[in-house]
């Protein structure tokens, strides 16, 4: 089994005539994880963006200088929920908890969006315990 293909963040395509990629990824949370019934949480802020230059999977945290048209823009939000949450979830789906250090430059298992998170958010505070 190939965790780059099993394992990815939650979201989707936005639906024609859909142009807040917020109100797009609200959608996709309500959809797939049941997430109308918890009431707390947010948004935040965009973390990252990366573009699909061409019909593969190789992902870009810039668009280079010789494409005009991107075939793909991924977008990374923060989202903030309350300290104690349940999420539902298709019998089909499975959640995982990954913990930061495990993501931080780990290609070979995960993803570039996944291995991008520690760098993106390295800018917060982050207070454990």
């Amino acid at each position: 089994m190939d965790l780059k293909d099993e394992i990815h963040l939650v979201g989707g395509r936005l639906k024609i005539g859909e142009d807040d990629p917020v109100e797009g990824l609200k959608r996709k949370l309500r959809k797939k994880m049941s997430m109308e019934y918890i009431t707390h949480y947010e948004i935040g802020e965009l973390l990252g963006t990366f573009y699909r230059i061409e019909y593969d999977k190789n992902l870009y945290p810039y668009i280079p200088v010789h494409v005009s048209q991107v075939k793909e823009i991924i977008n990374i939000y923060m989202i903030h929920l309350v300290e104690k949450c349940d999420f539902k979830i298709f019998d089909t789906d499975k959640l995982s908890s990954i913990p930061l250090f495990a993501l931080h430059n780990n290609f070979e298992k995960y993803n570039i969006t996944l291995c991008s998170i520690p760098t993106l958010v390295s800018r917060y505070l982050m207070i454990y315990g």
